[in-house]
């Protein structure tokens, strides 16, 4: 029986058993729900916080099925926000163009002044963003208590 914990895509880290006897999947439910809500919170625990909405895109589930169990942790986001995660999660260093956009200022150079808007051309920028492994590095700390516990767990229903 493959047991596997894999990161799937930019967003989301994955625990998965496939094909468990009954008896083994009946044990093996609490350790998933056990590990993936502890994996979840080392998760939120290691994500950059700056405006807080990663946090709350980030978000946990278990499924089980007759075949398998699986424990997610991954960032909901879409589009816009799910490249975003994954420039944090994995860093980026590339050009990028910023399209034309308004803005409001409040202050020349240093001086204060009533806000007002202006229009920023189209442009290019480097970015230059670290990688902050906030999936991958929380699962490669849980991951080995993981597998140990699934292993203890099969070999006791096997025993059994």
């Amino acid at each position: 029986m493959p047991i596997t914990a894999v990161i799937t895509g930019d967003r989301q880290a994955e625990a998965r058993f496939e094909r468990p006897p009954a008896e083994v999947q009946a044990k093996l439910r609490p350790i998933v729900d056990d590990f993936t809500a502890r994996l979840h919170a080392a998760v939120v625990g290691a994500e950059p916080v700056r405006t807080g909405k990663l946090r709350g895109e980030t978000a946990s589930r278990v499924e089980e099925r007759k075949d398998r169990i699986v424990g997610r942790v991954f960032v909901s986001a879409r589009g816009v926000e799910a490249a975003k995660a994954g420039a944090l999660e994995y860093g980026a260093h590339r050009a990028t163009t910023v399209k034309a956009h308004s803005e409001q200022l409040a202050h020349i150079f240093a001086r204060f002044v009533a806000p007002f808007a202006v229009m920023v051309g189209a442009h290019s920028r480097r970015l230059n963003i670290e990688e902050h492994a906030f999936l991958r590095g929380p699962l490669a700390e849980i991951g080995p208590q993981f597998i140990a516990a699934v292993e203890e767990a099969v070999n006791a229903g096997i025993d059994a």
